[in-house]
C-alpha cells in the first residue's frame, strides 16, 4: 500500500482518476490526523510499518503539491491543518522531517516562514539530501530529486538565519555545484540554483566569499547572462547586479573616507610674510 500511495500522486494518468476522486485525499489528510500515528512516527528512530505508513502519506501529499490545482484543494480541504506538518518537522526520521519541511515550503506565507524554529535542522536536513542527491547517478536521494529539494529550499532561505547556517557550515560550495555541474540542469535547477545564490548574496560573508574565491562563477554568470531562457538569464544578471552594486558602494565610501582623511590636512587660513619688508597677508 505505502508504495502504491507514492505511486498513485506521482503518476498523471492517475492524478486524473484523484481530481475525481477527492475523498481519497479526505482519507490521507484524515490518516496524517491520527494522534497514535503522529505520535508513533514522532518517538520512532526506525522505520516500521506505521513509520512507513505515515511516511507514505506524506509523500502522497507533497508529490500532489507540484500541481497548483491540487495544493489548492489540499489548502481548502477540511481536514487539511498546516500544524500537522509543523509537528512532523521535529520526527526522528530524516525522510519524514525533510517531507515535512518541504510541505511547509509551499503552504506557509512569508511571516510563518520568518516565525521558523529550529533552522540549523532545516538547513542542515535539506543539505545533506541535496549533497546525497547531487552525488547519486539518477540525481535523486530516497526519491527525493534535486529539483524538489532547491525549489523547497528557495522559499525558505529568505530567512537570514538560513543564510547565516548556510555560510556558517560552508554549504554554499554545494549549492554553486548545483549552479555549474551541468548534468544535473534538469527542469528549473539551474535557475533555482541561482536564485537562491541571489538570495544568498545578501548575507555579508557569502558576499564577500563570492567576490573572493569564486572568480570562475562569476566569470560563468557573465555567459548565464546571455541565456535564451528568461529566468536563467534574470537570476544571473541579479546575482551579478548586487555584486557590482556593493562594490560600487564600497568604492564610494573609501573614496569618501579617503577624502575626508585629505581634508583635514589642509588648513583654512594661510598666513604669508615676506622676510625683506616684512609685509604679511593672509591666504583663505
Amino acid at each position: 500500500m505505502t508504495a502504491l500511495l507514492r505511486y498513485v500522486a506521482y503518476n498523471p494518468s492517475t492524478q486524473e482518476y484523484l481530481i475525481n476522486n477527492l475523498k481519497i485525499i479526505d482519507s490521507i489528510l484524515i490518516l496524517l490526523n491520527n494522534y497514535t500515528l503522529l505520535d508513533n512516527i514522532l518517538t520512532a528512530t526506525e522505520y516500521n510499518s506505521k513509520t512507513n505508513l505515515t511516511d507514505s502519506a506524506i509523500s502522497f501529499i507533497f508529490n500532489l503539491s507540484h500541481d497548483f490545482q491540487f495544493l489548492t484543494l489540499i489548502k481548502e480541504n477540511s481536514y487539511f491543518s498546516k500544524d500537522i506538518f509543523l509537528k512532523l518537522k521535529y520526527a526522528n526520521i530524516d525522510r519524514v522531517k525533510l517531507h515535512a519541511f518541504m510541505i511547509l515550503a509551499k503552504i506557509l506565507n512569508e511571516l510563518d516562514i520568518l516565525n521558523l524554529d529550529n533552522i540549523d535542522i532545516l538547513t542542515t536536513v535539506f543539505i545533506n539530501y541535496l549533497y546525497k542527491a547531487i552525488n547519486d547517478p539518477c540525481h535523486s536521494f530516497q526519491d527525493v530529486p534535486v529539483e524538489h529539494l532547491l525549489t523547497s529550499l528557495k522559499a525558505f532561505v529568505q530567512h537570514d538565519e538560513i543564510k547565516d547556517e548556510i555560510a556558517k557550515q560552508n554549504y554554499f560550495k554545494i549549492l554553486i555545484r548545483c549552479a555549474t555541474q551541468t548534468d544535473l540542469h534538469v527542469g528549473l535547477v539551474l535557475q533555482t540554483s541561482l536564485e537562491i545564490i541571489w538570495s544568498l548574496t545578501f548575507n555579508k560573508k557569502i558576499h564577500q566569499l563570492l567576490i573572493t574565491s569564486y572568480d570562475n562563477f562569476i566569470r560563468y554568470l557573465t555567459v548565464l547572462v546571455h541565456s535564451t531562457e528568461e529566468g536563467i538569464q534574470a537570476a544571473a544578471k541579479g546575482v551579478l547586479w548586487k555584486l557590482e552594486n556593493e562594490l560600487i558602494i564600497t568604492k564610494q565610501l573609501l573614496d569618501k573616507s579617503e577624502n575626508t582623511i585629505n581634508n583635514k590636512d589642509k588648513y583654512d587660513i594661510m598666513i604669508s610674510y615676506s622676510h625683506s619688508n616684512y609685509r604679511v597677508w593672509l591666504d583663505f
